[in-house]
């Protein structure tokens, strides 16, 4: 909604400015369709950049409350998916994209690639120095890394990982508005009878 207002004043804005400049251009060129040109052209790139302005500031609000709502982030309960088993959903940003992997490649390289829906693997990586529960984030062959889970989630995930249970993970979406791509990745996580 707040979307279609902005292309509205950016509208609004275009026609105002458009004759605006018309006025004081004619009196200095006297061929009308140059004067019309250059009107245009001038109304063109006020409101374009009016437009980057409005438009950036919505991003960052969104970026904003997409940040809030990561750190508010919890697994939701378990669910029936009508009679088969149980899941546990997690819907969450990926940490630490912005790094180089160890082929010298930035993160962001991999994240370019991915599909909405490819599969994500995960793996448990016991002998990281920072984080002995880190989780870290692969593309769907495996290979390259695309981050890390965030911490508040990897001590148990990567309990129920041990013991046997199945982690799915799928790519959602990128955030692309700040510095840099955030992958967002859902998880899902059997919980069978004898889990639960």
């Amino acid at each position: 909604m707040r979307t279609i207002l902005n292309l509205f004043i950016l509208s609004v804005c275009f026609f105002v400015l458009f004759a605006l400049f018309g006025i004081p251009i004619s009196f200095w060129i006297e061929d009308r369709g140059i004067s019309t040109i250059l009107s245009f052209v001038y109304a063109a790139l006020i409101t374009y950049f009016l437009g980057r302005y409005l438009f950036k500031k919505e991003v960052k609000r969104k970026i904003i409350s997409a940040k809030d709502n990561a750190k508010t982030e919890k697994p939701i309960k378990p669910f029936s998916l009508g009679g088969f088993s149980n899941y546990r959903m997690l819907d969450t940003m990926v940490a630490g994209s912005n790094f180089q992997n160890e082929d010298g490649l930035h993160r962001f390289h991999h994240i370019r690639n991915i599909e909405e829906f490819d599969t994500i693997v995960l793996k448990r990586e016991p002998e990281n120095e920072f984080d002995p529960n880190a989780i870290p984030v692969f593309d769907s062959k495996g290979e390259n890394q695309l981050g890390y889970l965030p911490r508040k989630y990897t001590r148990w995930l990567g309990k129920e990982m041990d013991q046997g249970r199945k982690v799915y993970a799928y790519y959602k979406r990128t955030l692309t508005q700040g510095d840099y791509p955030i992958p967002v990745i859902l998880i899902e996580l059997e919980i069978t009878e004898e889990f639960q």
